[in-house]
């Protein structure tokens, strides 16, 4: 894929080089990844991958824009650096140049997205790529209880690869919690049944909802587990699900910038503001939006 910077050409030799099985034939997948390549260049329309390819030709053709960038911003700092891309991190070294400017953090153990292209060898050759770096070990666990990180250390020691070379021993700095309970369920709704069955009981035995949360993976999966806890009579609050633009107060400052490109000729607000970006901070500041 274009994050991994292969182009529709070499895709099915790429897709034959990693080793996976695919549902499908991969010079199938290349073809439609050639059409879908060709459907945006007739409607002349870019995808975020687009971005990031065009971002990183301007910069390896214009050395002139390459310096302005660099002398513009000199320092980096990159989070969650074990899920960035091939193309990612072409445009990190771009960024930067011959400097040595950079901070990054990450934990090669957490790699979630290598369905996107990401690898943790960025990460785990840091040190050979800048052997002048100053390494900081973070093992304090801040967030869970002495249990809950005992029992991922161990689950992260059955690890096997690179990643597991270089995992730390978290130690925990909150108070002892319970034990985590592990159980395992036929299907999802017997989970979902499952799960909603032992909050009443905490809740009944005076536990407070508030200290209560169930957590999934996608956003497709809150159904199921809705339904078991209204069956089961159990209030509840969903957070997290709603698309950012479906937040009442996104809606809210999209109508006023529409009422704004609309009628902004007749908008005292407007009448001292020239350059757009103003007009929307002058617009957003007027809904209770700071920039």
């Amino acid at each position: 894929s274009k994050v991994t910077q292969t182009v529709p050409a070499d895709y099915a030799a790429a897709a034959a080089k990693t080793g996976r099985l695919s549902p499908r034939d991969p010079a199938e997948i290349a073809q439609l990844y050639a059409t879908y390549e060709d459907l945006k260049r007739d409607r002349a329309v870019i995808d975020f991958e687009d971005v990031l390819l065009l971002t990183v030709a301007i910069l390896q053709d214009r050395h002139d824009i390459a310096e302005q960038v660099r002398s513009q911003y000199q320092h980096f700092v990159v989070d969650e650096y074990q899920d960035v891309s091939p193309l990612q991190q072409r445009l990190l070294e771009l960024w930067l140049g011959e400097r040595d400017s950079l901070c990054v953090v990450g934990d090669a153990s957490q790699t979630i997205y290598s369905f996107t292209g990401a690898t943790p060898d960025h990460l785990l050759d840091f040190r050979t790529r800048h052997p002048g770096a100053t390494v900081v070990k973070l093992v304090r666990d801040y967030r869970s209880s002495p249990q809950v990180v005992h029992l991922a250390n161990g689950l992260l020691s059955q690890a096997r690869g690179r990643a597991a070379d270089h995992r730390l021993e978290l130690i925990s700095q909150r108070a002892p919690g319970p034990e985590p309970v592990y159980a395992e369920y036929t299907d999802e709704p017997a989970e979902a049944e499952g799960a909603a069955r032992r909050i009443r009981d905490l809740i009944a035995s005076g536990i407070p909802a508030g200290e209560i949360a169930i957590l999934f993976r996608t956003n497709s999966q809150s159904e199921i587990y809705e339904q078991a806890l209204a069956d089961a009579g159990v209030p509840y609050q969903l957070r997290g699900a709603e698309r950012f633009f479906d937040r009442p107060e996104v809606r809210k400052a999209g109508a006023a910038l529409r009422a704004a490109a609309r009628f902004g000729a007749n908008d005292s607000l407007l009448d001292d503001v020239v350059d757009l970006p103003s007009q929307v901070r002058a617009v957003l500041s007027g809904e209770g939006w700071t920039a």
